[in-house]
């Protein structure tokens, strides 16, 4: 098991225990508690099996406070994975390597990977990415946070080239993910960061603002 922000997350082959019921110190420690629970909900039984009421449940709140604060089921899962991606720090350190030249597209990757590999939510991310399936609502989640990368995306062009350029990179992102960490594919699995980057750094690069 995995622990986030003082409170339980997800990990492979984790077991859903119920959270600790109690007073909340506030409105932030219950919001916390509730993504938290979502993501181990989420990551444990995929988003279509997943319920608000287990939510609350794990996270040891009423349901209603799961709706006052996030809305839907589905409005929770994007809030999750924004969550991860954005609050726990994967989006500033992609923006810190957005420096002009050659080479920012190796820095992405390197930064990336080594994010999911080294940090505590690396695996929880992944864990929600391989909740999704191919359920209709949940697809549509997903690529609605595909286009959250829009703003990593340099101005200057017309809005539907950005959305293109994000579409493209966020294609390449997560199915690098998915096919190292998730098939677990020997022939990318095994090969070091700095080789993955190095190798699709040039891409990347050409997605963030080369010519396409």
């Amino acid at each position: 098991m995995m622990m986030i922000g003082g409170h339980m997350g997800a990990a492979e082959d984790s077991q859903i225990t119920p959270s600790r019921r109690g007073p909340r110190g506030g409105g932030d420690t219950a919001r916390a508690e509730i993504l938290n629970a979502s993501i181990a909900v989420f990551a444990e039984v995929g988003y279509q099996s997943a319920t608000i009421k287990a939510i609350a449940a794990q996270a040891g709140v009423d349901t209603k406070l799961v709706h006052y604060y996030f809305g839907t089921k589905a409005d929770l899962f994007a809030a999750t994975m924004s969550f991860l991606f954005a609050d726990l720090g994967l989006r500033d350190q992609l923006l810190a390597v957005r420096t002009p030249g050659e080479g920012q597209g190796a820095r992405y990757i390197k930064t990336a990977l080594t994010f999911i590999e080294e940090s505590d939510v690396g695996p929880a991310f992944l864990a929600l990415i391989r909740s999704v399936g191919t359920h209709d609502e949940s697809r549509r989640i997903m690529l609605t946070f595909i286009e959250s990368v829009l703003h990593m995306i340099e101005g200057g062009e017309p809005e539907a080239q950005m959305r293109y350029r994000a579409s493209l990179l966020g294609t390449q992102m997560l199915g690098l993910f998915f096919v190292r960490y998730i098939l677990k594919n020997p022939v990318l699995a095994n090969v070091p960061i700095d080789q993955l980057a190095h190798d699709i750094g040039p891409t990347i690069d050409r997605y963030l603002g080369g010519s396409l």
